[in-house]
């Protein structure tokens, strides 16, 4: 399971991060709306957890316009505003649950668990490719060919971002919060290593598709032919 935190409390991410882990639960937060709606658009979770007090984007306004580009992950907001206008704007505009703060670290897991399970007959989109390239986007297995590659989790998520995003460049910001996440200001090189380690991992000539760096705007999966 793969769930996406979009929370400003820094510590709260934290905190939540090791009650996941210790579940069995992938996450990935973001602090900022906007960063959060990118994250959500371009990548594939069984739920998102979105506080409504947010810079850059409100909640309602980052729920809206996922909703609007077809989005349809469920999506648990989690908030200290508890007045009866803010859930039933929350629910119009498309949320599935909604969380007051504070609350009980099992009550927040079951509801995700129930909102995992009503979901799985709408997720159709397992797999996406480049090239000779196939990723299941929810267990992470590379395929070349006939052929699985191993790769570590965080490799598999970047791999992930830039097949979502092929024939498009995916800044350097937006990968270190799509896979470090909350790491991601001690981390400041991860992505250059990484990226060296998929360029020798997925050659041109079996993978079937390169990756391309250009200053100032990141890279890109480009596919051969």
């Amino acid at each position: 399971m793969k769930v996406l935190l979009i929370e400003d409390d820094k510590g709260l991410c934290y905190t939540l991060g090791k009650l996941f882990t210790k579940n069995g639960i992938t996450s990935e937060f973001a602090n900022e709306g906007d960063t959060g709606y990118w994250m959500g658009l371009n990548g594939t979770y069984d739920v998102i957890i979105l506080d409504i007090l947010l810079p850059e984007m409100s909640g309602f306004e980052v729920l809206n316009t996922l909703r609007k580009q077809g989005n349809t992950t469920p999506v648990l907001m989690l908030t200290t505003k508890e007045e009866i206008e803010d859930k039933c704007k929350a629910f119009e505009q498309g949320a599935d649950d909604y969380l007051v703060k504070p609350f009980s670290y099992q009550e927040l897991l079951l509801r995700i668990g129930a909102l995992t399970r009503r979901s799985r007959n709408i997720l159709d989109d397992s797999y996406i490719t480049a090239g000779n390239t196939r990723i299941n986007r929810f267990n992470l297995e590379v395929m070349i060919g006939g052929t699985q590659v191993k790769l570590s989790l965080k490799g598999a998520n970047l791999l992930d971002c830039l097949m979502k995003n092929k024939g498009k460049f995916v800044s350097k910001e937006m990968l270190l919060n799509s896979v470090w996440g909350i790491d991601k200001a001690i981390q400041s090189n991860s992505v250059e290593v990484y990226i060296h380690m998929l360029r020798r991992a997925f050659p041109p000539e079996a993978s079937g598709f390169t990756i391309e760096t250009r200053l100032g705007y990141g890279y890109r999966i480009v596919e051969e032919g």
